[in-house]
């Protein structure tokens, strides 16, 4: 795919996840975010192609990069966990699921 539209990458990358060919959706997801960063439902289908990928550096910090701009998305947190347990860093994971449980009840 040779595009200037974020769109056209993040539709390649939409339909290689339902494919659940994750590395290449991963692909095509990042070059989606490089050209619109702010799009966060963009960005949350990334962090879940990471995820899927076993991409677990790479979706760490997408997580981060995520709840840095929406604090309150239980369901990111709770990924990012996820991947905090795959990364042998169970001190945060539990943290993390600890401030998604707390931010439900608050709401």
């Amino acid at each position: 795919l040779n595009s200037a539209d974020w769109r056209a990458w993040s539709n390649a990358g939409t339909a290689l996840a339902r494919l659940e060919r994750w590395r290449e959706a991963a692909d095509a997801l990042i070059a989606a975010r490089h050209l619109n960063p702010d799009e966060l439902a963009l960005r949350r289908n990334l962090l879940s192609a990471l995820v899927n990928a076993a991409r677990w550096d790479e979706a760490a910090e997408e997580a981060r990069e995520l709840l840095d701009r929406s604090p309150d998305d239980g369901a990111t947190r709770m990924l990012y966990a996820q991947v905090l347990t795959e990364l042998a860093d169970h001190p945060q994971a539990l943290a993390q699921t600890a401030e998604a449980l707390r931010r439900d009840r608050a709401q």
